[in-house]
């Protein structure tokens, strides 16, 4: 197949991959497990072997290796090895906020809090553990045990990460979502788990703007009729009546996890790339010698695009720059390389919000591909499957997971027989967890993420993947945005529209069409260039930045707004509408031609 790099883009120094602690897991992972196999686990490929075939083992090890405390201990690591329904670590009871607060200093810092200003402050171990301890307190004095429902109204500062950790302590169920969410979308979310206490701010800070949220607050305090008790927090200081991330993303869970490391953690409250200072992130990175930088495709094509140089701060402390949200494109490699450093790990990842974890990605120990990601990570039995059910290499194929994980849910919400659950990912092929990515499982290893299935363009029968046509468009500087569908259409025809969004003083005329069609027949491949290319105000995406992909297809092909998206998770709630009578106009054009 084709690919813009077809040799590694980067490769880990030897004496880095031999510091790194996947390797010294590896070789504590040997002694673990006895030698007499002679295979050498610091190679990838073996360890990602060893930890798919022998589930028992490799789980066994990193709860060993972790030297994970429980006030119980667990009879086996895997009761029963189904698709729904694996037991994992049965009789095990532990407690994720002993885990996190065990290993931090009394006076290093446990959390560095940032805002768009480039201001900030520390809590170091000992504060965060004395927070937590007095936030507990109030909550069991409210009548909050194991079980209860705690929910978040909260900005990405270290209130969050406090009463987060102050409910799992107690055994109670955490949920939270940013103040950018409407009171009304708020309670949609939170209202189906019958919390008893929130905890909400006062407001937050976004491009410039303190955003008043007092009154949204006791709104949504109204709007939720179980509640015993709202806590207030003053963080922009109104009076009372990261990785660049929002709360209410699965990343948030992953920047909190940092310390169960015994590492620093960074929350963030602000645009990632505020007018007044666009490159505030870098700025920041620098001043606290941030090692791992986690961003999204969008906010390194953007600083790419409008000629912002991140090399102009001291980055030399920055080991990985992490990246997810959607697809990176090869583009982006050569930019981090020459902006923020050669001796960076530019390590894309594609996990999912359903596991609050990832399924492929990086390591220290493996190289690097231009527009692919390194391997499967460990513990994942990543396959592609074709059409038939199939594993195919070196071809597109549907994102399956042929053997259970710990991440995986246990259960959806009020789905009590378990039947939503099920058919969200187990109908397709029984006993396997389809995702709902296509990807490519190249013969090298790495995996090619191609964007979501039920996406997927489908040319005369050959399967398309939109982010190979937005990564051609939107390098061109002409297009700031870009979004492709394929609709099946009511008399068996198929459109493929290219939506653009121009920069600004930009015109689109025949001759940028003619360039964004060259562009795509020599950059991806003439089957990719679409039916017609239409300039759009803007494109929509969900509240944590992916491309509403589907739903623009299903608007366009009539359906209706209210079954196809939620306003409050769209990012411009009146793109629905406009998509909508896209499609009207163009299906009334169709009935009178």
């Amino acid at each position: 197949m084709n690919t813009p790099y077809p040799a590694p883009f980067f490769t880990p120094g030897p004496e880095a991959a031999a510091a790194s602690r996947i390797v010294d897991f590896a070789r504590w992972a040997a002694t673990y497990r006895g030698s007499e196999t002679g295979e050498d686990l610091t190679d990838y490929t073996a360890l990602h072997r060893w930890s798919v075939t022998d589930l028992e083992g490799f789980w066994g090890a990193v709860w060993a290796y972790f030297d994970i405390e429980a006030s119980t201990p667990y009879e086996q690591v895997l009761a029963e090895e189904t698709m729904p329904g694996a037991r994992w670590f049965p009789g095990a009871a532990l407690n994720y906020a002993h885990h996190a607060l065990r290993n931090l200093a009394d006076d290093d810092a446990a959390i560095v809090a940032l805002d768009e200003t480039g201001s900030g402050y520390e809590v170091t171990g000992g504060q965060l553990r004395a927070q937590v301890a007095s936030v507990a307190a109030t909550l069991r004095d409210l009548g909050v045990g194991v079980g209860d429902r705690v929910a978040g109204y909260l900005p990405n500062t270290p209130h969050a990460v406090v009463a987060f950790l102050a409910a799992a302590s107690l055994g109670a169920v955490w949920s939270v979502c940013g103040q950018d969410y409407a009171p009304k979308a708020a309670a949609d979310r939170f209202a189906q788990l019958e919390p008893t206490v929130l905890i909400t701010a006062d407001g937050y800070l976004f491009n410039g703007t303190t955003h008043d949220r007092r009154d949204a607050a006791l709104e949504l305090a109204t709007a939720l009729p179980t509640l015993k008790a709202t806590l207030l927090v003053d963080h922009v200081n109104l009076p009372w009546p990261l990785w660049y991330t929002t709360t209410h993303w699965m990343m948030w869970n992953l920047v909190v996890s940092t310390l169960l490391t015994g590492a620093t953690t960074c929350t963030y409250d602000g645009s990632p790339a505020p007018l007044a200072r666009p490159d505030v992130l870098w700025e920041l990175a620098a001043r606290h010698r941030v090692t791992v930088f986690g961003t999204s495709p969008q906010y390194l094509l953007g600083m790419a695009k409008f000629g912002i140089d991140p090399s102009v701060h001291d980055l030399s402390s920055v080991r990985v720059v992490a990246c997810t949200g959607s697809t990176l494109p090869a583009s982006a490699y050569p930019w981090v390389r020459d902006h923020v450093g050669d001796h960076i790990l530019l390590a894309s990842i594609s996990g999912g919000t359903d596991i609050v974890s990832g399924f492929a990605g990086s390591a220290p120990t493996t190289p690097v591909w231009a527009g692919e990601l390194s391997a499967p990570h460990l513990g994942v039995a990543l396959a592609a499957y074709d059409a038939e059910g199939h594993p195919v290499v070196d071809q597109v194929g549907e994102l399956v997971v042929t053997r259970p994980m710990p991440s995986m849910p246990l259960y959806f919400w009020n789905d009590p027989d378990g039947t939503r659950y099920h058919d969200a990912y187990f109908a397709a092929y029984p006993g396997i967890w389809r995702h709902g990515d296509w990807i490519t499982l190249t013969s090298h290893g790495s995996v090619i993420v191609h964007g979501r299935s039920d996406s997927t363009l489908n040319r005369n029968g050959v399967r398309l993947g939109s982010a190979d046509i937005h990564d051609v468009v939107e390098r061109l500087p002409e297009i700031a945005e870009a979004l492709v569908i394929g609709a099946e259409e009511s008399d068996g025809g198929y459109w493929m529209p290219l939506f653009v969004v121009l920069a600004a003083g930009v015109t689109l005329d025949q001759a940028l069409r003619d360039r964004i069609r060259e562009a795509i027949r020599t950059g991806a491949s003439p089957r990719h260039v679409p039916d017609e290319i239409l300039e759009v105000p803007a494109i929509p995406h969900t509240r944590t930045g992916k491309k509403l992909e589907v739903p623009v297809k299903r608007l366009l092909q009539g359906s209706l707004a209210e079954q196809v998206v939620n306003p409050a998770s769209v990012d411009a709630p009146e793109l629905i509408d406009y998509y909508a009578g896209m499609g009207a106009e163009r299906r009334n054009r169709r009935a009178s031609a």
